[in-house]
């Protein structure tokens, strides 16, 4: 009797914890708030991680305005950021890469007035993983073979923890003849666990 107890009681814990990990969000379908005329979201394949596992961030923008909108490409770390919070909403701790990279984020720097790009109405923008400058990271795969933000080269995540993610595109310039931008457009938030 004694072992069918302790039994039930371990087949309750296990349940318990592949709830939690199966509540955590990682929908396609959500956005964040639409702003200037732009919206964007990210997702993940799935919300729970093993020890060694990417962990795959997946990163759109859309415009969702009756007219076209301007888009600065400053290879990502100029006028984007990844916001990665334990579910206390403590900052995980960053590597070595992403405090050199994320220093980059400047908007409305110095820029190349040929870096933009014009989002027809409806048209969705696939935002893709950089590459990364020589000497800051020797990486182990072509960036621009990927779809995808691997959190772990920008971010210590422990095991057994619960994190949330999020991804702000920020702008403020006006170039040429274009269009002032000024805009800071966040992505929704997911939650993931390691």
């Amino acid at each position: 009797m004694k072992y069918i107890f302790l039994a039930l009681i371990g087949f309750i814990c296990i349940c318990s914890c592949n709830r939690d990990r199966k509540n955590i969000s990682t929908n396609i379908e959500t956005w964040g708030k639409s702003e200037g005329g732009l919206r964007s979201r990210i997702y993940m394949e799935k919300a729970y991680f093993s020890e060694n596992e990417n962990i795959r961030v997946y990163y759109q923008m859309q415009n969702v305005s009756m007219v076209k909108k301007i888009v600065w490409d400053t290879k990502f770390f100029g006028n984007n950021k990844i916001i990665v919070n334990y579910e206390n909403g403590e900052s995980a701790e960053l590597t070595p890469l992403a405090v050199k990279l994320f220093s980059m984020f400047s908007p409305g720097g110095v820029v190349n007035d040929k870096m933009w790009l014009w989002l027809e109405p409806g048209q969705f923008l696939n935002i893709r993983c950089p590459p990364f400058s020589t000497g800051l990271h020797q990486h182990t795969r072509n960036p621009f073979d990927e779809d995808y933000f691997n959190l772990l080269d920008y971010f210590v995540l422990k095991e057994n923890n619960k994190y949330t993610v999020q991804f702000i595109y920020e702008e403020n310039r006006k170039a040429l003849c274009l269009p002032q931008v000024k805009i800071k457009l966040e992505s929704n938030v997911l939650r993931f666990s390691k």
